[in-house]
């Protein structure tokens, strides 16, 4: 696994979002012994400094050719719509496919009352609290929780950068975003299979 995760962070930086999902498997799958938990977390370690090593010459190359300041700089309340605005976007493309496109420079919200800000704050309040239901409980839908919001974040303009909205950004969002999907809905499904047996 630390192979595969090496290789593939020299394919594409974003796989340092298994990080936080490795993280959180760590945390809800709840190793028995010492032993085995004490190791789990020094591969988490021996991950992260991988990724310390990657992010060198990443960032130098994003300083160079990738990082664009956005039309203005924006003071801390409009990179807080901007950011909030582009969860909205991407919550709607992930689950219905609407505004997928290669590149896609959207405008920024200029408004607190800006239906993608308020669609954007609304979806962050529903997964960060359904993430932490899910990380109380110890469930393995948390680590789906993980890699959706580890996927979204580089493109949260953080970092800002051209063409923040594309539809290559999905793929490190959608794996997170089904999966914790398809959890949530294993017990209620589970429910209604079994609803036969308890009818007279």
């Amino acid at each position: 696994a630390t192979a595969a995760f090496t290789l593939a962070l020299l394919a594409k930086i974003q796989a340092a979002v298994a990080i936080p999902v490795l993280g959180v498997a760590l945390w809800a799958g709840a190793p028995a012994g010492v032993r085995s938990r004490r190791a789990r977390v020094a591969v988490l370690g021996v991950w992260i400094a991988i990724l310390a090593l990657a992010l060198l010459p990443e960032m130098l190359a994003f300083e160079r050719l990738g990082h664009a300041e956005l039309a203005t700089p924006l003071g801390p309340g409009d990179r807080a719509r901007a950011a909030s605005a582009f969860v909205g976007r991407y919550l709607v493309m992930a689950t219905t496919s609407i505004g997928v496109s290669a590149f896609h420079q959207p405008a920024l919200p200029t408004a607190w009352s800006d239906p993608w800000f308020l669609l954007g704050l609304g979806g962050a309040a529903a997964i960060g609290g359904r993430a932490l239901w899910a990380l109380a409980r110890r469930q393995q839908e948390a680590s789906f929780w993980a890699w959706a919001v580890g996927g979204f974040a580089p493109v949260s303009q953080v970092l800002p950068f051209l063409y923040p909205i594309a539809d290559r950004y999905l793929y490190f969002i959608l794996p997170g975003r089904i999966g914790a999907g398809l959890v949530a809905m294993r017990a209620p499904l589970a429910g209604l299979a079994r609803a036969p047996d308890r009818l007279p």
